[in-house]
């Protein structure tokens, strides 16, 4: 059985429903920040 989740990445082509889904349906919190090389925003 799985104890806790550190870190999980999703890949979606629909950004706008997946945020809908995971922000208003399951009730997270949405951030956003820049990383990588080259620099892109992600969302957490």
């Amino acid at each position: 059985m799985i104890d806790h989740l550190d870190h999980l990445v999703l890949t979606t082509a629909h950004e706008k429903q997946c945020i809908h889904f995971y922000t208003r349906i399951l009730g997270m919190k949405l951030e956003s920040f820049i990383g990588g090389t080259p620099p892109v925003e992600r969302k957490a």
